[in-house]
């Protein structure tokens, strides 16, 4: 019976593949215009406090009735509006925005999206902001592109000074656009502010980012960088201090002082003004009262010399105690791959060069490389400033010049850049191939590093007019 069923399928099956289905049906394709629209770009760019306005022009072959509708999505959500022009006046967010033009046919009922992007700005979006020492008063202003300089940029729109004795800018800069700019100084009752990076308006000064107020005088030391995003860690009246790097980096009390931010340790600790920091696995300093290596896990908790120190080879000595190195002073310390270095100071003013490398384990094991005399200490002043490159270079200053130390070989020597006899304010790194370097009478030169050059000064790049002495500097891509 199965056999007889699965025939008749087949069959049935078979008839139907085998007939021809007509469609005898007539049909008149009509093709709908479409729009040309003109004076409509991919993309716009305005500044904040400015207008923008886009009126497209529309034309179509036959009869039409169109009406306009705009889309700009900001961070908080949608911007809506009709008719035939958008106008948009961005007023406080800066960075790339989604928009588009819904274009409608009254006429059939057809729709055209056209997407486009609109990139709100400031004036502060592209250049070099500066920091300067004029006559001991710190001075903020911004290099544009073409290098005209708007000079004291904070007090024009501000309408008062910054705290006395400039010493450091801090940037925050994120994938998704700039945050703020921290200026740290080194006098008065509340000697810093938090400016917004797009108008400079004021976020917070360093006493109103205490989560708890507090009146201890408050000094800074010399080295503040990001830790954990926007987060702060530098040297404050002495110690270590760090804010907090818990919650979401835009919203407090993320980047605040709270309790414990001025890490004690032992009580007795002086730290240095340089030191080695690795973001989320650990930090090394130097103890100037201890005169020795110091350590610190990644949230800032003390661990001071609860390290371990490798035992040297049959018959051979470590190259130094790093729990008793008898130096006065740091003057800079660094990472270069897996070697970490501490230019220190004794008491005779003779620089030494240490090296060592470390294993984390329970405890960390230091293992002193090399502890020789620097061959550049007579080159070394106390207001020198220093690099180092991510190969063997070290840079430092030194009145009006500026040397290049090659740690493998021990040569050093002065770059080409001649800087007119004028005292170096300020070293950095523009890039890997280049030096950014301020001087005395407010010039800004980028001196170009890159390999088989020895230091020359690019011309066409140099900025004039800046009021004072540049201290720090900061070049904004975007």
């Amino acid at each position: 019976m199965k056999n007889i069923y699965l025939l008749i399928i087949t069959a049935f099956a078979l008839s139907i593949s085998s007939c021809t289905i007509e469609d005898h049906g007539n049909y008149d394709y009509v093709e709908v215009p479409k729009p040309v629209v003109a004076n409509l770009d991919d993309e716009y760019n305005v500044l904040l406090g400015e207008k923008l306005t886009v009126t497209p022009t529309v034309t179509i072959e036959g009869k039409a009735d169109f009406s306009f509708h705009w889309k700009v999505l900001l961070s908080n959500g949608y911007i809506e509006s009709d008719g035939p022009s958008l106008t948009f006046s961005p007023t406080a967010e800066v960075g790339s925005w989604s928009a588009k033009l819904i274009l409608t046919n009254n006429v059939n009922g057809a729709k055209y999206i056209y997407p486009f992007k609109i990139n709100t700005t400031t004036v502060f979006s592209r250049g070099v902001m500066v920091l300067s020492n004029e006559g001991g008063v710190a001075r903020l202003s911004f290099v544009k592109p073409d290098n005209s300089v708007m000079p004291r940029i904070y007090k024009t729109m501000n309408g008062k000074d910054l705290p006395n004795s400039p010493q450091q800018l801090v940037a925050a800069n994120f994938w998704w656009g700039m945050q703020f700019y921290w200026i740290l100084c080194g006098e008065g009752e509340d000697p810093g502010m938090k400016l917004d990076p797009n108008t400079l308006s004021v976020m917070r000064t360093v006493r109103e980012n205490f989560i708890v107020p507090s009146s201890t005088p408050i000094t800074f030391g010399f080295q503040h960088q990001r830790s954990n995003g926007s987060a702060l860690i530098g040297i404050m009246n002495g110690k270590l201090a760090q804010t907090y790097a818990l919650g979401y980096p835009l919203s407090d009390p993320y980047g605040m002082w709270g309790d414990g931010y001025l890490v004690k340790g032992d009580g007795a600790y002086k730290m240095g003004n340089s030191f080695i920091y690795v973001d989320y696995q650990y930090m090394y300093g130097y103890d100037e009262n201890g005169k020795k290596l110091i350590r610190f896990d990644p949230d800032g908790t003390w661990v001071g010399d609860s390290y371990d120190v490798s035992s040297p080879a049959a018959g051979q000595t470590l190259a130094f105690d790093p729990k008793n190195m008898g130096m006065t002073k740091v003057l800079y310390m660094c990472l270069i791959g897996t070697t970490h270095f501490a230019f220190c100071q004794d008491a005779n003013g003779t620089v030494f060069e240490f090296q060592f490398s470390r294993v984390p384990a329970a405890k960390d094991i230091v293992t002193p490389l090399i502890k020789r005399q620097f061959v550049g200490s007579s080159i070394v002043k106390s207001d020198s400033k220093w690099l180092s490159s991510v190969t063997n270079e070290f840079y430092i200053s030194s009145g009006d010049k500026i040397y290049k130390y090659n740690r493998i070989t021990q040569d050093l020597a002065a770059l080409t850049a001649n800087f007119n006899s004028e005292q170096i304010t300020m070293m950095e790194f523009a890039d890997d191939n280049t030096l950014l370097v301020g001087v005395q009478s407010g010039k800004i030169y980028f001196v170009d590093i890159t390999l088989g050059v020895n230091g020359v000064i690019i011309p066409s790049k140099t900025i004039t007019g800046i009021p004072g002495a540049p201290v720090d500097a900061y070049i904004r891509q975007y």
